[in-house]
């Protein structure tokens, strides 16, 4: 049974994305639905979980890698976006400007991310913080925060 098991988490991992250039960590559980790209500027800790239908991109220049530490969990259909576009000209279509502000997003160790959501380029989040259900992550995260709301904001330090 226990080899069966893992068989269906390489398959899921397999249709999931390009693994080949995923840098990752031991016990990478990944749920089905998952997509990944592009995977050489993604990189994973040990002990990670990634839920059902979480997408994690970012720009094809690696301008805005993506890291994600040891034992981090993030919950179903969690956007995490690296990555922009230009938009400074009006002469000129947004999409023929380019990339934009291109930095990395950095999520820290034991870090826990529910459900639903969005955590944009340039953000760090802190080792011990917890993003609840549905925030949207425009600015980082201070370590062993509690964040939630639209956009984010530390309701809670888990210190005190």
């Amino acid at each position: 049974m226990k080899g069966l098991k893992l068989i269906v988490r390489f398959i899921r991992m397999l249709f999931a994305t390009n693994f080949k250039s995923v840098k990752r960590g031991k016990n990478l559980a990944i749920a089905p639905g998952v997509k990944i790209y592009p995977s050489k500027f993604i990189s994973f800790g040990n002990n990670v979980m990634v839920g059902r239908d979480v997408i994690i991109s970012t720009s094809q220049s690696g301008g805005s890698p993506i890291s994600i530490g040891d034992n981090v969990m993030i919950a179903h259909r969690t956007l995490i976006i690296g990555g922009n576009h230009e938009y400074s000209r009006t002469d000129i279509p947004i999409n023929q400007q380019g990339e934009g502000r291109q930095a990395p997003i950095i999520i820290k160790e034991d870090v826990w991310i529910g459900a639903n959501c969005i955590i944009l380029s340039g953000i760090t989040i802190g080792k011990g913080s917890i993003i609840g259900s549905g925030t949207v992550l425009t600015k980082s995260v201070p370590e062993y925060s509690i964040v939630v709301g639209n956009p984010g904001k530390v309701v809670k330090s888990r210190k005190e």
